[in-house]
């Protein structure tokens, strides 16, 4: 394995290009500076198309674009590859990344707490999908924001993008044959034992980055490594991923109420608009200019007052629009979990580009909704259907971020160590009437269930 922080001996300023001495005050970097005598560059084969795949977050992108023109401008014949210039349009992240690194020499990350929640989540959640043009990538990682190392990158030593002589070490690492870095290669990791409760994996979508703020996201149907060890069945992962995909990408349509408002609106504005040209043309030829005048403000008015209707109409469709497509895809979600609770599976919405999925057992819950509903009007098993369907997702969320908006101090203990369980869960939404996570818990089930559900 290389090591990217062994000791390089200072170097002098001569040959620094004017794009690198100015590349560290405005992107954060401090006097980087590179080797008078470059390293030869290793040549391309016939299948790869760049020396360099950069990935890194959209926050750390003008930091990234820095650092790539600077290692241009001072490795001759560089060929480098990153998203904003290179990826094609048309085809998903997914499509342009493995194409990216397929055609790269080797793969640079540019490590910050926002590219672990985001690019490196989007990596990992599909491992399978890359793990072929992977394997034999020497990856390069590059901490530029302190955080945590992703674990199948734990074995490798990173670049300090604070080191002195972060640019000599970059570029020494770019110029060292792949041979050379066999131990540099991203390697699977053992994941520590389940238990009950434990967050798998954020899930996000593959185009978060495009869509708008009120649409939902789309996301990948094969089945990430990290949920290998519970999910038995491929397919029925991929159904459930399905039916989210199918609710998400639905366009919802604008409520009889938008569209009335909407038409009142122009409505409004075009009669307002026509009386006051009325006016204006049979009056305004008798009534001097102080009437002209007036009938002008009015007109201006009436159509300001009508526009701004109607920009209201459209601003709160699109954020009604965003709250009722969570809760469409949050019940979905509930729908998909009771194909995936077999296998102690549970996926939420924790937002409309972002699924949350948990390893929990709801074996003990579905017990005791036996015993509640046993010889009620409504079968057990269609309760506790029910319940997965309004309730299972926002409980998946709460898991994973080991948050409840209540405590629960009841008599009855619960069916999870850590924090309510699902029962309870339902029970104190139930008891605020509502069909999101609120806070407290009673006991009266099933006269609560059917007065409801009724």
């Amino acid at each position: 394995m290389m090591d990217f922080k062994e000791e390089i001996k200072p170097i002098s300023d001569t040959g620094i290009s004017e794009t690198s001495s100015g590349l560290s005050v405005r992107a954060g970097m401090t006097d980087l500076q590179g080797p008078q005598m470059l390293p030869e560059l290793p040549a391309l084969a016939a299948h790869e198309t760049h020396h360099i795949f950069v990935s890194y977050s959209n926050i750390n992108s003008a930091w990234a674009r820095n650092l790539i023109q600077s290692l241009e401008a001072m490795i001759p014949n560089l060929k480098a590859c990153y998203h904003e210039r290179d990826f094609i349009p048309g085809k998903t992240i997914i499509e342009n990344m493995v194409e990216a690194i397929q055609g790269s020499q080797k793969i640079v990350l540019v490590l910050s707490p926002d590219f672990v929640q985001s690019r490196w989540c989007l990596l990992e959640a599909n491992l399978s999908v890359f793990q072929d043009c992977l394997e034999s990538k020497p990856v390069v990682p590059i901490m530029l924001v302190p955080c945590f190392m992703p674990l199948h990158l734990t074995h490798l030593t990173y670049i300090d993008a604070s080191d002195t002589h972060f640019l000599d070490k970059v570029i020494k690492v770019i110029c060292t044959p792949n041979h050379q870095m066999k131990n540099a290669t991203m390697v699977p990791y053992s994941p520590p034992s389940l238990y009950n409760g434990k967050p798998l994996l954020a899930l996000p979508a593959v185009d978060d980055q495009v869509i708008p703020s009120w649409r939902g996201g789309t996301f990948s149907e094969a089945l990430p490594d990290q949920l290998k060890i519970v999910c038995e069945d491929t397919e029925v992962y991929r159904k459930a991923i399905q039916m989210i995909n199918e609710v998400s990408s639905r366009v919802p349509p604008c409520s009889s109420v938008n569209i009335i408002f909407g038409i009142l609106a122009c409505l409004l504005g075009s009669l307002h608009l026509l009386i006051a040209s009325f006016l204006f043309v049979s009056l305004g030829q008798d009534s001097g200019d102080s009437y002209t005048t007036f009938l002008g403000c009015i007109m201006v008015f009436a159509i300001l007052t009508s526009f701004s209707t109607l920009v209201n109409c459209l601003y709160n469709y699109k954020i009604k629009s965003a709250d009722e497509k969570l809760l469409e895809m949050s019940q979905v979600a509930g729908e998909a979990n009771s194909l995936l609770v077999k296998d102690s599976l549970l996926v939420g919405c924790d937002s409309l580009v972002k699924l949350q999925l948990v390893y929990i057992s709801l074996a003990g819950c579905r017990r005791h909704f036996s015993e509640t509903f046993g010889e009620g009007e409504y079968s057990a098993e269609e309760m506790f259907q029910r319940a997965l369907h309004y309730f299972s997702s926002d409980y998946a969320c709460c898991v994973a971020k080991k948050h409840f908006q209540f405590s629960y101090s009841g008599t009855t203990p619960g069916h999870w160590d850590e924090g309510p369980c699902f029962c309870q869960f339902v029970s104190h939404c139930m008891e605020k009437e509502s069909w999101h996570w609120n806070s407290s818990y009673r006991p009266d089930k099933r006269e609560l269930w059917r007065g409801v559900m009724l």
